[in-house]
């Protein structure tokens, strides 16, 4: 029986009531060689755009070298290592500025809109406990805190007080654990036994990210007393929905970190083993157990966590050309569902099914679009009814849902 579709065409406040994720975020991929242990690689520094769930574009934003991208709370710069400088730039892309001086290993954070923090060593097995920041408008530097001993990896809350550090595997105060800091004060709670393989903080200072010595999963524990609200494992994250799998689950290898602007979501790699490349930067929500995959379509070596900031990219990536809003108009011919746009132009198209799982991903390239009623594995998608939204590269979006009967 041919199948037949009941086509209508809904505003955009119609979807609204599917809660989806928005976001820009950063990572390195195509780099030459990788640092043994620190889990690091000099590369291309990449962005990524999320709307509605789905990553819609990514654009390489600086040829590198660079490592350890992090992005500031309104979203607008990029900070990271080149060599041993700590830079900035603009998220949309733009003029790299130099800032400070660090060390090739050193690890930063961006937990406000202006100051930059780094440490001024390499971690784990050199170097110092001191953590800088510098101003990425002024360019004015001083010392944020100073544990008085190696510093593998640490965060700081938006706040600018609260903190995570993860010391040294030697010659630290507390070596190879999670710990609870407090700018000013001090170390506050042990959050993990030795050794732990990560450890991050939300952006609203509240919970702890702790990565497991086996590098198999995360617990997230609250910054207050270290009791666990969360605890997961690579293989069952990387299954939480948009995702639902399809990625190497093995080994998140060192970092971690809260999303700059969201206490909701965290950044992790997986695949690859103790001293060799990870492939996948995954994004998190480990309150509503959803994933995201920004890298799932790069080819090249990846490593480093990077980082996420949740809101409308169009918001931040004004140089992105401008397209009329469009409609979406339905129809059928021998190859399955045409979709129409009234305005052709480059971008995606998102199927999904009334849940807000993600069916099937259709670039536009035209005015006419044929989907096969398949997912994205292949497998016809039962009766029922779908939401299709189309974005463009320049952030313009149009809406229509659908109902497939056969």
């Amino acid at each position: 029986m041919k199948p037949t579709f009941l086509i209508g065409v809904f505003a955009l406040a119609m979807f609204a009531s599917i809660q989806a994720t928005d976001g820009i975020s950063v990572s390195i991929n195509n780099g030459p060689t990788v640092h043994t242990y620190y889990g690091r690689i000099d590369g291309e520094l990449w962005r990524c755009t999320i709307e509605n769930d789905q990553v819609t574009d990514c654009e390489k934003v600086f040829a590198g070298p660079a490592t350890r991208p992090v992005l500031s709370t309104d979203g607008k710069h990029i900070g990271f290592l080149k060599g041993n400088k700590v830079c900035v730039m603009p998220t949309e892309g733009g003029a790299v500025k130099e800032l400070a001086t660090a060390h090739a290993h050193s690890y930063l954070d961006f937990p406000s809109d202006v100051w930059l923090y780094y440490t001024t060593d390499g971690g784990f097995h050199e170097g110092s406990g001191k953590v800088n920041r510098v101003n990425i408008e002024t360019g004015a530097s001083e010392q944020a805190f100073n544990i008085s001993g190696h510093l593998a990896q640490f965060g700081v809350a938006n706040d600018l007080k609260h903190a995570s550090v993860r010391p040294g595997d030697s010659n630290s105060p507390h070596p190879g654990t999670c710990m609870a800091y407090e700018i000013g004060s001090g170390f506050k709670t042990t959050v993990s036994a030795p050794y732990s393989c990560a450890t991050g903080i939300s952006s609203d200072g509240q919970y702890v990210m702790d990565g497991n010595a086996g590098h198999t999963g995360f617990d997230i524990r609250r910054w207050d007393n270290a009791q666990a609200v969360k605890s997961f494992e690579n293989a069952v994250s990387t299954k939480w929905p948009p995702l639902n799998g399809g990625v190497p689950t093995n080994h998140a290898i060192f970092h971690s970190c809260g999303a700059t602007n969201s206490p909701d979501w965290i950044c992790i790699v997986v695949g690859g083993s103790r001293n060799d490349v990870n492939q996948k930067q995954i994004l998190v929500n480990w309150k509503d157990q959803k994933a995201i995959c920004p890298t799932n379509k790069f080819g090249g070596k990846l490593v480093d966590s990077g980082d996420f900031w949740v809101g409308d990219a169009t918001s931040i990536l004004s140089r992105r050309e401008r397209v009329p809003r469009g409609k979406l108009a339905f129809s059928t011919n021998a190859s399955g569902l045409l979709l129409t746009l009234e305005s052709g132009t480059t971008g995606t198209i998102h199927i999904m099914d009334m849940s807000g799982r993600a069916v099937r991903t259709l670039p536009v390239t035209g005015s006419n679009i044929v989907w096969d009623q398949a997912d994205h594995c292949g497998r016809l998608v039962p009766s029922g009814m779908y939401v299709a939204r189309f974005v463009s590269r320049t952030g313009e979006s149009a809406v229509s849902k659908m109902v497939l009967s056969r």
